[in-house]
């Protein structure tokens, strides 16, 4: 595959969506030495919300979140560490992609960040069911 027409991806990935990374499509990308930007990593918010009080369309995958809540509370971090370390971790990633509602979410983002976490460590945290995983195919 010729991909040397492309400078720059931006690509959905989080502690859910881990395609591209088992794939191998994340590490080829960077090998070609194109330019990596991480969206999603919160996925619309999802992977921040109390695992107990989410919506009953994503129950078949509450005990996913459920886990990744025990992962930080295990590490002594929190959830939003846990996500931003993640990210840091890969380090094909060049930049993440954050949306926030207001600067004292921007501030709670910025002061959470700073760890790097083995990704392969957080595997078992991988959903592959696209109606989880991704927004547009989430129940209107």
């Amino acid at each position: 595959m010729n991909l040397n027409f492309i400078d720059l991806v931006q690509v959905p990935i989080n502690i859910l969506d881990q395609r591209l990374i088992f794939s191998g499509l994340l590490e080829k990308l960077n090998k070609n030495g194109i330019e990596i930007h991480a969206r999603s990593i919160f996925l619309q918010g999802l992977l921040l919300q109390n695992p107990i009080k989410i919506d009953s369309y994503f129950k078949p995958i509450q005990e996913k979140l459920i886990k990744l809540n025990k992962e930080a509370k295990n590490r002594g971090i929190t959830v939003l560490e846990l996500l931003l370390g993640f990210i840091n971790g890969l380090s094909s990633i060049d930049v993440a992609i954050i949306g926030v509602n207001n600067a004292i979410q921007l501030d709670e983002i910025i002061k959470s960040n700073g760890k790097d976490i083995n990704p392969k460590e957080l595997s078992y945290l991988s959903v592959t069911d696209e109606r989880y995983i991704n927004p547009s195919k989430w129940k209107n």
